[in-house]
């Protein structure tokens, strides 16, 4: 059976405004998802590059220290806007539509200041990496910051998936 009918069929019993605004409201929640899957794999590549340089592995090639820095800018320009959209749309809904969520909800946005901190700190521990060359202390710096941080946001966007998970089954 085609999806469209499939669809139809589940959505007989409710009335078209309520479907329309649920579909409407769910887009947020789709954005951030495409977010975190976006964001993922190139997360898990910095990790991989940063956690062999604090092995005392050497930069392979220039275009890896280059790939460090290039990572940084995009991240910042992703991560506060989602936030934003977090903060003033999807935890919103969430707390108005599952209040006995909002404790997690509220302990996860807490979270969002220590972050833009930390991205704050890896933009500048690169901007002096990309100056010096990668010199072993801005190496060292980067890839300290960088784990840190790639920690800190690997584990942010778990709790949020989680989350969001549970939403989906009340």
């Amino acid at each position: 059976m085609p999806a469209s009918i499939q669809q139809d069929e589940r959505s007989a019993g409710i009335p078209l405004l309520q479907r329309s605004r649920r579909h409407i409201l769910w887009a947020p929640m789709r954005l951030l998802e495409k977010d975190h899957r976006d964001v993922l794999p190139r997360l898990r590549r910095f990790k991989s590059i940063l956690l062999r340089w604090q092995r005392g592995g050497a930069l392979r090639a220039p275009s890896e220290a280059r790939e460090v820095c290039l990572f940084v800018p995009p991240l910042i320009a992703k991560t506060v806007p989602h936030f934003r959209t977090e903060e003033k749309i999807v935890f919103p809904y969430l707390k108005r539509h599952a209040p006995r969520l909002t404790t997690r909800l509220e302990r996860i946005q807490a979270e969002h200041p220590a972050l833009l901190r930390e991205l704050a700190k890896l933009r500048k521990a690169a901007l002096i990496f990309a100056r010096k060359s990668a010199s072993k202390a801005a190496v060292k710096r980067v890839s300290r910051q960088g784990l840190f941080l790639a920690r800190g946001l690997h584990a942010h966007i778990q709790k949020e998936e989680r989350l969001m998970r549970r939403f989906r089954a009340i």
